[in-house]
């Protein structure tokens, strides 16, 4: 027989498996604390696994499986009941679970239903990081790519490509490939030629496991497996993306978490007091770390801590999700005192969770720990650290001159008109967004819809808009990691205007224009009908930012900026806005 398994490793370093001696008792312990959870009273018995080893070529196998509960199957209401009654449709399944340790390497090969069995035991990007050691990327031919964007997991892109493309050809600045399938090269790949017996060539599909584009025997499985530690060994190659993800949890628990929880602490004053240009401001993202657009969407947020029960009780329930931050830092305040101790402030913060929900619905759309929802850079050791999506990154040392290079070639070959934002932004005086934005609400041909929120989606915050265009301007103030939220702003919004302006009713645009004319944020349109005229006009966004230490062009000086997300953001929201939505300009706003 024949079958086409996706093989995985089990991370041995992981916390949940640190405690335990050898394979025996980790393929064990796998096994017993997933069954627990839905069975109380399971006990693994000698006679459920079993296990064979083969000392000659240093392997060792544990093999377990297990039947699923008889369950009804679907088929029973679909036929009408004079059909189905007597009839059995009870159905059994059979997983299983398959474990190979090779050298002290521990794989895995499932069947059925047993991925949710190991989910939290495998190496994540174990299959990205077999092929990052064998890629050609002249010469491999590349079928499909899945990615995701250092700017955010809403930018998440599949392409599948034509005969031909070659891995060379895919651009690949700013992102992290979370699945590729890939033709090896014939000639010059020479790896997992046994399989190339009946085909001639090589196709892999890898992500967290690596799979083979053919059915395979039990013999060929063993081979594939003892090829995949000699290729671990390898040095890996940094083509596939630009930063790579750090996975030593001593590092990130020890160095990388303790930095967030320190930069909060300090960041208490800051926020509570508002501080007028503080010193040392704490600039991120806030955001579900796997849910963005559910998360901006959401119409009302639930605060919980721990108790001295260790239970889960509500402590706030809030509208907006800005306040958030706020709100759980004047907690914590209240609760320990001005004066309190950073590991009093460190057990609380983890003690924290965020839900969201819709009005009307009662399960929550997202749910993750508070500290899970930071998207930000922090400088460690001399090196900036990215954290995105709950994983943390650090950029490749080949990539930082692209990385200055192409943020700027875009400033300078994108600039929005001069003439769009002439206010001189008073820093003292208007020291916020929302008070500069305000400046252009009596202005002729300005519309200004700061704080204004459909379905958490914001249209912009300065519409400027003449005979032929309309600027959509989000603006933000300093040019640094608070730029993503702003990338965010802008993909979220093109998507609605892009979505509102196809459809019939364009219910999105006509409840901006209400909430405006509710503001009273704009003198020069007067019907919701003028308004939509608008958008047949052209539609140019505009990104537009301060920058917080001088006057001087940001891109005249981008090696002087620490802030690698901001220029990561800049290239990102440029290339996704071209691809996909409307044309995107930059402008760089004069304080004082």
């Amino acid at each position: 027989m024949k079958v086409n398994p996706k093989i995985y490793k089990i991370d041995k370093s992981k916390r949940l498996l640190k405690t335990y001696a050898n394979s025996e008792e980790i393929c064990k312990a796998i096994v017993k604390v997933s069954r627990l959870k839905s069975d109380p009273k399971f006990q693994l018995r000698e006679t459920d696994y079993r296990i064979e080893r083969d000392d000659e070529n240093d392997l060792w196998f544990f093999l377990y499986i297990y039947k699923t509960q008889d369950v009804e199957s679907e088929w029973i209401n679909f036929f009408p009941s004079n059909f189905t009654k007597d009839a059995d449709f009870n159905q059994q399944k059979v997983s299983l679970i398959f474990f190979v340790e090779f050298q002290k390497q521990l794989y895995c090969i499932i069947g059925g239903s047993a991925f949710r069995y190991i989910q939290p035991y495998i190496e994540e990007d174990f299959g990205i990081n077999i092929y990052s050691r064998i890629l050609d990327p002249e010469n491999d031919e590349l079928l499909s790519i899945r990615t995701r964007n250092i700017t955010g997991k809403i930018a998440v892109n599949s392409n599948y490509y034509k005969n031909n493309f070659k891995l060379i050809d895919h651009i690949k600045f700013g992102t992290v490939p979370t699945e590729i399938s890939v033709k090896l090269h014939n000639d010059i790949n020479d790896y997992f030629s046994s399989l190339k017996k009946d085909t001639g060539n090589v196709q892999i599909h890898v992500s967290s496991s690596i799979k083979f584009r053919k059915v395979i025997e039990y013999v060929d499985l063993i081979e594939v497996v003892k090829e995949l530690k000699f290729i671990e060994e390898l040095e890996r190659k940094d083509y596939l993306t630009t930063y790579e993800k750090i996975n030593d949890y001593n590092l990130i628990e020890n160095t990388f978490t303790e930095t967030l929880v320190t930069t909060i602490f300090n960041d208490v004053n800051n926020t509570l007091q508002a501080t007028i240009n503080p010193i040392n401001k704490f600039h991120f993202e806030f955001c579900h770390p796997s849910k963005l657009e559910e998360f901006y969407e959401a119409d009302y947020f639930e605060l919980l801590e721990l108790d001295d029960d260790k239970k889960q009780n509500l402590f706030a329930k809030i509208n907006d999700r800005n306040r958030i931050y706020f709100q759980v830092l004047s907690r914590a305040v209240n609760r320990f005192g001005a004066n309190m101790a950073i590991d009093e402030f460190k057990y609380f913060l983890f003690g924290v969770r965020v839900r969201s929900y819709k009005n009307g619905v009662r399960k929550n759309l997202t749910s993750g720990m508070f500290l899970h929802h930071f998207n930000t850079e922090l400088e460690i050791n001399q090196r900036p650290i990215f954290l995105l999506d709950n994983n943390w990154y650090f950029l490749q040392d080949s990539f930082l001159k692209d990385l200055n290079r192409t943020c700027e070639r875009i400033l300078k070959n994108f600039k929005a008109p001069n003439s769009l934002l002439t206010k001189i932004w008073n820093l003292k005086k208007e020291n916020t967004e929302k008070k500069y934005n305000l400046l252009y609400k009596d202005l002729k041909n300005y519309l200004v819809f700061d704080t204004i929120a459909i379905s958490g989606i914001e249209l912009c915050d300065i519409i400027k808009y003449d005979a032929q265009n309309v600027y959509l301007i989000h603006v933000k103030r300093g040019f640094d990691s608070s730029m993503r939220e702003l990338y965010n702003q802008i993909i979220l919004s093109a998507r609605r205007v892009e979505e509102s302006r196809s459809s019939t009713d364009k219910t999105y645009l006509k409840n901006c224009f209400n909430s405006l004319i509710k503001k009273k944020q704009g003198n020069s349109i007067d019907s919701v009908e003028n308004f939509l005229e608008l958008f047949q006009k052209n539609i140019k966004y505009v990104m537009a930012f301060s920058n917080s230490n001088s006057n001087n062009a940001i891109e005249d000086q981008i090696g002087k900026v620490k802030s690698s997300i901001a220029k990561f953001s800049v290239i990102q929201t440029s290339s996704e806005m071209r691809s996909n939505y409307f044309e995107l300009l930059f402008t760089q706003i004069e304080h004082s």
